[in-house]
């Protein structure tokens, strides 16, 4: 579960970001940075270790970040890194993609279909959830053979199963009452 504190703080960064009319470029900086603790997680350590002064890994950071992120996205790392908060980093990306999700409101809908949709289904698929959301529906599409027919939506943490093999069950399960 994400923690309060990071809620809080990715909205900061983002009320910032707005002022700056820089939301998305802010959510890129964010996942650039990421990347980089991904993939040098030496890094991430230092500046999350408490046994450092503030003072060398804020000097560290600035070094490396100065230069090439809005002073923003690196005063608002230095804060999580001063707070020993670094471990909220990755709530505090999730939490910001999902500020900046809701202003642009995208709802981001997995679909899942036993054969692949041809264009004309796909439109109306999100043309019926556009409605249904009253937002801008981003979409991924899957096939799974298994599912028989029709299709299963995931958005909004809903799932709307409109397979065969759940209707299947439905008749099984009356049946066997």
């Amino acid at each position: 579960a994400m923690s309060v504190l990071s809620r809080e703080y990715a909205e900061a960064l983002f009320a910032l970001a707005l002022e700056k009319d820089a939301t998305q470029e802010y959510m890129l900086c964010l996942d650039t940075l990421s990347e980089c603790f991904k993939e040098y997680p030496e890094f991430y350590q230092l500046l999350a270790s408490p046994a450092l002064p503030f003072e060398d890994r804020r000097d560290a950071f600035l070094a490396v970040y100065e230069s090439s992120l809005p002073e923003y996205v690196c005063s608002f790392v230095l804060l999580l890194c001063q707070k020993g908060r670094m471990s909220d980093f990755s709530d505090c990306v999730s939490d910001y993609r999902k500020l900046l999700m809701a202003s642009k409101r995208i709802t981001r809908a997995k679909v899942t279909s036993a054969r692949e949709l041809t264009e004309a289904e796909k439109a109306r698929l999100i043309n019926k959830l556009e409605k249904t959301t009253a937002s801008t529906v981003q979409a991924e599409y899957f096939t799974d053979p298994a599912i028989l027919g029709g299709v299963i939506l995931e958005y909004d943490g809903r799932v709307m199963d409109g397979s065969l093999i759940h209707r299947l069950q439905e008749v099984k399960d009356v049946i066997g009452q």
